[in-house]
Formats: structure tokens, sequence, C-alpha cells
């Protein structure tokens, strides 16, 4: 399964296995909607990742050229995809299309991140240290907590210059996924708090952005 078309064929079978009839699962139509509607050949994504409702597929492009394609069965996450669909956003990933498949099954079309940022990835799992330590989630910081008093240079550091650099880096991805939360609030009007460390990458406009908005 390592392109969409696989995956949508193989999800498809488990359906029908489960069910003991065929369904209605239009993977042709699939196809041909991000054929006809985005120029995206199906069969020449890549794997990118999974969460708890769906599977996540790119484009073998640049960041602002590539999209991602994905399945998703979360509801909340194809409501919040709808209100934000054709819209320039600044710190969440930008929405081309959002398509019904099947039953509970949905297509969203949207931005590919830069989620292989080097420099991201470290300031990344430095902060994931400081908040194991402190027993915070990404979302407490966003909702109410003082950016400062949380993320502070670790003392244990052994390169000065990078535990300063991290330190600066984690405040810009805790004051990004503020914005983000804020972005979402008012385009969509809903309250989502799913800004966590591993739905985030750095958009086609620089900024540190949020994809994949849902409840937690």
């Amino acid at each position: 399964m390592k392109t969409l078309t696989h995956y949508l064929e193989h999800k498809r079978q488990n359906i029908e296995e489960k069910l003991g009839y065929e369904v209605d699962f239009n993977i042709s139509a699939a196809i041909d909607y991000l054929r006809l509607n985005f120029d995206i050949n199906a069969s020449d994504t890549e794997y990118l990742g999974s969460g708890n409702n769906g599977k996540a597929y790119g484009e073998k492009k640049s960041i602002g050229e590539a999209r991602v394609v994905k399945l998703t069965e979360d509801y909340f996450e194809v409501q919040i995809a709808e209100k934000l669909l054709g819209k320039k956003n600044e710190y969440l990933a930008d929405i081309y299309g959002v398509y019904h498949i099947y039953d509970k099954y949905y297509l969203i079309v949207q931005e590919k991140l830069e989620i292989k940022h080097p420099l991201m990835i470290e300031a990344r799992d430095y902060m994931l240290e400081i908040l194991d330590d402190k027993n915070l989630c990404m979302q407490e910081i966003v909702i109410g907590e003082n950016i400062e008093s949380v993320i502070k240079e670790s003392d244990n550091c052994e390169n000065e210059f990078l535990g300063e650099w991290c330190y600066k880096y984690c405040i810009d991805i805790v004051k990004a996924a503020y914005k983000a939360f804020e972005e979402c609030e008012e385009k969509t009007g809903i309250e989502s708090e799913d800004f966590h460390l591993f739905n985030m990458g750095v958009k086609a406009n620089g900024n540190i952005g949020f994809f994949d908005q849902t409840q937690c």
C-alpha cells in the first residue's frame, strides 16, 4: 500500500469483507476527482503518515507546489476543512478540496507543508523534552499558559548556541500555534485545540503552520 490508489482499494476490500457484500466505495470517481480537479495522479503519491482517523499521501513535488491527499473518517476535521476551503491561510494549511467517497469516508486535498525541516525537528524534540518534564501538553500552553514561564533554556544543554536557538524557536512554535488557533476560530467559528508538534510544518509563505485540525 505505497500509494493512495493502493490504499483506497485495500480500504474498500476491508469494508466489503466486514459487511459481507459489495459497497459503493467509488475509487474510480475519487481518482478522477483528483485528476480532473487537481491534476493529481493518485498512483504517483507517497505515504506520509497516519493518525487515529486517516492516512495521508503526498505529491512528490517541492513545497509550494505539492499537495497532500488525506483519507479521513473524522467528520469534525471535514467540517473545519469545508469552512477553510478556498481560503488563503497564514498559519493553517490551505484546503483545496473536500470530497465524500463513501459513508463516513472523505478525501481532503490540502497544502503540503515542509515537515522535515531540520531546524524545526531539532526544536520540536527539544520542546517535547520540556513538555514531558513539566507534564504539560501543547494545548495547555496555547490555551492559557505563559510561554516564557513554560519554555526555558535547558540547563543541561551541552551546546550553548543550540540551547539558545531552540529556546527562541520553541517560543515561535507556540506563538504560531496560538495564531493558528485564532485563525481557525475566526474563519470557521470552530475552536480546534489540535495543535500538536507532529501536525506542524513550514508553509510556503515561511510561517510555521498546522494541518489536520480536529478535536483533541
